[in-house]
């Protein structure tokens, strides 16, 4: 073969290099999968949902909807709070001389600013309750504990990397 025709075939084949590397470009790029189904721009309804499943009344909706909306405004800034401690306290780790009397003061008031949560949980608990009948009450139990299980448990033990994405296994004694 001639120098001509291995230059020929050099290009041909730096040609098809390119247009197969171009296909599969544009093959990932359009081919690529949206966002999930799931995200907080396109949240489940949970008024619906416990409509459903509850056979809530209209009246009871409407109930149940102001109930968990006051629920939710007075404990966000609470919420908040809690946020800003814990990071306090995180960043407190990372210095170079942490200073433990300020953890352990932020400790204290996140000790208290949780236990007023749980009191705003219980009593939203108390309210939605007042508004369900027995039926619907039994059918309520049933989906919290079902969220309950779902949650992770106390650890025990050493972590051994990230939950699976289906929550985590119940402990093996």
């Amino acid at each position: 073969m001639d120098w001509l025709a291995k230059q020929k075939t050099y290009i041909w084949l730096i040609v098809l290099l390119i247009i197969i590397n171009l296909t599969t470009l544009i093959i990932l790029w359009f081919g690529r999968p949206g966002q999930p189904p799931f995200n907080r721009n396109e949240r489940p309804d949970t008024n619906k949902f416990l409509k459903l499943e509850l056979g809530l009344s209209d009246e009871q909706e409407k109930m149940f909807t102001q109930i968990r909306k006051i629920h939710f405004d007075s404990t966000g800034s609470l919420n908040e709070e809690l946020w800003l401690k814990r990071r306090s306290i995180q960043q407190e780790a990372f210095k170079e001389i942490p200073d433990t009397q300020m953890v352990n003061t932020l400790s204290y008031e996140i000790g208290k600013l949780q236990e007023i949560n749980e009191k705003f949980i219980f009593n939203h608990f108390l309210e939605l309750k007042k508004v369900l009948n027995r039926e619907q009450l039994v059918k309520f139990k049933e989906i919290i504990s079902k969220k309950e299980k779902n949650r992770p448990q106390p650890f025990d033990g050493e972590r051994q990397g990230p939950p699976p994405q289906d929550g985590m296994p119940p402990p093996e004694h």
